[in-house]
């Protein structure tokens, strides 16, 4: 990301949050800037359990996408500590056909999982745009 000079002119006027919320569950908000090392932007649509934030890491000057569980994801703490030896072993993984994982971590609000963000569209939208049902292999 680079860095702001405030003589130039502003070249991109779009406006982020600059404190995305935090739903931890029974509809509170809990307002957060920063999860670890990563400076949270905006907030991604969230799954059932999980929240989802664009995020910026100033250590490799990178976007990058924060996923953090909510209590109500994991049901027992076998099923937490099974997540957090998973996110382990996700962050030694490396192949083409695999979304990078760039941290993980445990915060007051949850365990969470770091991806690099990549460009481009999720596989729904791209599924969605099929013309038919896919080929078998």
């Amino acid at each position: 990301m680079k860095p702001v000079d405030p003589q130039e002119p502003e070249q991109d006027a779009r406006v982020e949050p600059t404190s995305p919320s935090l739903d931890v569950g029974a509809g509170f908000q809990v307002p957060v800037e920063k999860l670890g090392r990563f400076a949270l932007q905006q907030s991604l649509p969230a799954e059932d359990g999980w929240s989802a934030f664009l995020a910026v890491d100033p250590v490799f000057e990178q976007e990058v996408v924060v996923h953090v569980a909510q209590e109500r994801a994991f049901p027992d703490t076998a099923a937490r500590a099974q997540f957090e030896a998973a996110a382990e072993v996700a962050k030694t993984l490396s192949h083409p056909s695999i979304v990078p994982v760039v941290g993980a971590g445990k915060s007051e609000l949850g365990s969470y999982i770091v991806y690099q963000q990549l460009p481009g569209i999720d596989l729904d939208q791209w599924l969605a745009q099929q013309p038919g049902p896919l080929a078998g292999q």
